[in-house]
């Protein structure tokens, strides 16, 4: 047996014995509903979503059928962002994440117009490949091709290496693709227009005034 087949078995088998969630930098907000601080309650079951953060959800190896399954009753594009909560540009990015899943949720921007203050526009999570690894590889694959370390020259052992942060986007139950481009607040709401826009229906862009 390869060494990585059975990393994954490992993997698929901690997973299904030992129910996890995702983590976030500390300074994160945890609750919608309170708007600031973590929520009390536990979830009801792994299978839950919770936000830890207004407007993003935690995806986890146990609700990540259920979020899918979303796009299709909610009929909107669920954008998930896989990390490694010890890569720098997650910590960067995380900010714009916040951002992004308050204006999913339609919370406006002033540098957007007012036209994102209409209503849920899309999902947003976040899943920890840390610990969700399993899931992680297997809905983005470059996960594993395509390490980032904090210092240039070839690999050595002991040097700290991590996962990007790629972002996935599903819709109508099926995966989509890759995002490929900036990762920025109006960059991912002006993607979310178009997906849910009707043919021919106006999509504002961020060069608005």
């Amino acid at each position: 047996m390869r060494l990585v087949d059975a990393r994954f078995l490992a993997s698929a088998l901690f997973l299904a014995l030992a129910p996890t969630s995702g983590s976030v930098p500390q300074d994160a907000t945890c609750s919608a509903a309170k708007g600031e601080g973590c929520a009390d309650e536990a979830p009801n079951s792994d299978a839950d979503l919770v936000e830890i953060s207004p407007g993003v959800l935690s995806i986890t190896t146990h609700n990540f059928r259920k979020s899918v399954e979303l796009t299709t009753e909610a009929k909107l594009p669920l954008f998930v962002a896989f990390y490694d909560p010890r890569s720098v540009s997650y910590k960067e990015l995380w900010p714009a994440l916040q951002e992004t899943g308050r204006r999913f949720r339609g919370e406006g921007s002033e540098g957007f117009s007012s036209s994102d203050e209409q209503g849920q526009l899309a999902l947003l999570g976040i899943c920890d490949v840390t610990v969700h690894t399993f899931l992680g590889l297997r809905e983005a694959p470059l996960l594993e091709s395509s390490w980032q370390s904090t210092a240039r020259g070839p690999f050595k052992f002991g040097r700290s290496r991590f996962h990007p942060l790629i972002i996935m986007i599903y819709v109508q139950g099926q995966i989509m693709g890759e995002y490929v481009g900036v990762v920025s607040s109006d960059a991912l709401v002006e993607v979310a227009y178009r997906l849910v826009a009707p043919i021919g229906g106006y999509v504002p862009t961020s060069l608005e005034a």
